[in-house]
């Protein structure tokens, strides 16, 4: 008799449609619904083959789980063979968040007593709460170890989640949202979408953090901050005056070079300047405060954007303003004499917060 070669493996076989709606939070009888719906031809197979093939993948995630939470150990681990393509998959789609989800969580401490109610946010984003106490979990989980580690929490974030690039960037700005606990709550800010909220992060993590240090740059590098304090001279009667005929001569001529005849703007810019200058002033003060820094989203839409949107300022005119009001602040004279690294602070501010309000303007 001949011999028999048997090899025992145990390879994971995954549906990644199935992955996909166990981790939207569909339970056993709503992904059967959903795959028969989606797919007619597997109205031939008999249902109770579905649901077995669906229990059988549903009892694989709830065990693959606990590696999915620390993804570097998903890779480490024998108990399951997965190749590293599959893995990739299985994280990425693991980790993919609900944008209206996330603005929603963020809106709340990240505490256990608001995880047990995430009926609300559930109910308000049409989100199944499973999926949303994974969404929650999940950025709590990243927050948790990224606290007891240095340097940029991007690289810490690609290194310790395997997630990919873009991914990893919108969970770094997503992060430092929540550490700074940012106030993005109020009535206000209801028109704001998270994309907004991200994009403005990544500019203060950019320009304001200590991302250019060993440690975390989710911190603010708090002698920049405190160097905001000198901009302060910019708002004494000496200075504003000069600096409003410059900025108005310099909108006057980008409007001449665009062949704008309606200098409609010009006029309006002309009443409101020093209001916007104050306010933008005042803001950059504030910052010292951590009481005030959260409110900073709230504050650039009360004091800045609202009077502009309430005076039919466009979203060109606001940026031309924004442009002309850093470039002329370099040519008040006097200033930089009284203050030699005045147009350092001011620029790194300045070009900021500009772009935080164009995006937010709309």
């Amino acid at each position: 008799m001949g011999t028999v070669d048997i090899c025992i493996g145990n390879n994971l076989i995954i549906d990644l449609d199935i992955f996909s709606l166990w981790v939207d939070g569909f339970t056993i009888d709503q992904c059967k619904t959903d795959i028969l719906k989606k797919d007619p031809s597997a109205r031939a197979c008999k249902e109770s083959i579905i649901i077995k093939d669906i229990i059988d993948n549903y009892h694989n995630f709830n065990r693959l789980e606990q590696y999915l939470q620390i993804p570097c150990r998903l890779r480490e681990q024998l108990m399951f063979q997965v190749s590293e393509e599959m893995i990739e998959k299985l994280v990425e789609r693991y980790y993919q968040y609900d944008p209206f989800v996330i603005r929603e969580i963020l809106n709340h401490k990240l505490t256990h007593k608001q995880r047990k109610d995430l009926d609300d946010i559930a109910e308000k984003t049409e989100t199944r709460v499973r999926s949303c106490r994974r969404q929650f979990d999940n950025l709590r989980q990243i927050i948790r170890i990224l606290d007891d580690l240095k340097g940029p929490i991007f690289r810490n974030i690609i290194e310790n989640f395997c997630l990919p690039k873009a991914l990893a960037d919108d969970y770094t700005a997503i992060v430092f949202l929540a550490r700074n606990q940012f106030d993005m709550s109020k009535r206000k800010l209801g028109y704001l979408v998270l994309d907004d909220f991200i994009y403005c992060a990544n500019q203060m993590i950019n320009n304001w953090s200590m991302s250019n240090t060993f440690e975390n740059d989710t911190d603010f590098s708090r002698d920049f901050l405190l160097s905001f304090k000198e901009l302060k001279i910019l708002s004494e009667k000496e200075f504003i005056d000069e600096h409003k005929r410059l900025v108005l001569h310099g909108i006057a001529k980008v409007l001449n070079n665009n062949l704008t005849k309606d200098c409609r703007c010009l006029i309006i810019f002309e009443e409101m300047f020093k209001d916007l200058s104050r306010s933008l002033i005042d803001i950059a003060y504030s910052l010292n405060h951590s009481k005030d820094m959260k409110d900073l989203f709230f504050d650039l839409v009360e004091r800045i954007i609202e009077p502009c949107k309430e005076a039919k300022v466009i979203k060109n005119e606001i940026t031309i303003f924004l442009d002309e009001y850093r470039k002329k602040a370099h040519f008040v004279p006097d200033i930089s004499k009284e203050y030699p690294k005045f147009s350092i602070t001011f620029d790194k501010y300045i070009l900021t917060i500009s772009n935080c309000i164009i995006q937010m303007y709309h």
